[in-house]
């Protein structure tokens, strides 16, 4: 099964345009989970966390976890929501204090928007197959220029695979000791993100 990613790119006329998509992404609280879990957006994005049931919060301060580009959270209680813009790159821990003893943690994995400078409008395409993947992933890369970068990251935030590509070419990406789960994808002309995507491995 091929899944089709195709991004236009249309011309830009001034000097710099950081593209910013302001997205709202919702996450349940109930029980002892966050709903999703995981979820990776982009920079300037909102994460609305709703408690539908439980005495619960969200910590993602740099007291409890160090490693946090910058602190948010709420206090513990019953039947709130609570939403933090993020406009900072990087990967975001967080728990509900109450329950972390029995596995109530998630995680924002914020990905970096980047300036675009004058670039003419082409529609870049990539499948990527077979998914979900278990021993390779290839992406098929149209119409994308050349100086051209792939990167691939788990959830985490880390990079799992860096490699060199060519616009009207396969490249075929060994995921075979790879975690089950799901990744985000870049393909990059230099410093610029030309397309987006997620796959899975399984």
């Amino acid at each position: 099964m091929k899944l089709n990613f195709t991004l236009t790119l249309f011309t830009v006329l001034v000097a710099t345009v950081f593209a910013t998509a302001q997205t709202t992404h919702e996450v349940d609280c109930s029980g002892l989970v966050f709903t999703p879990a995981n979820i990776t957006i982009d920079e300037g994005d909102t994460v609305n966390w709703t408690n539908s049931g439980g005495n619960h919060n969200v910590n993602a301060t740099t007291e409890t976890y160090p490693d946090n580009p910058e602190s948010f959270g709420n206090a513990l209680g019953m039947g709130w929501t609570f939403a933090h813009t993020f406009t900072i790159p990087g990967v975001y821990d967080y728990q509900c204090d109450a329950h972390v003893g029995a596995g109530m943690v998630g995680t924002v994995t914020v990905l970096a928007t980047t300036s675009v400078d004058e670039v003419a409008a082409v529609e870049v395409s990539v499948n990527v197959f077979p998914q979900p993947a278990s021993e390779f992933v290839v992406f098929d890369i149209q119409n994308a220029g050349d100086n051209l970068m792939l990167f691939v990251y788990d959830l985490k935030g880390r990079v799992v695979n860096q490699s060199q590509v060519f616009s009207g070419s396969e490249a075929k990406v060994d995921c075979a000791d790879w975690t089950n789960g799901t990744y985000v994808y870049q393909l990059k002309s230099t410093d610029t993100v030309l397309v987006s995507g997620t796959l899975m491995v399984k």
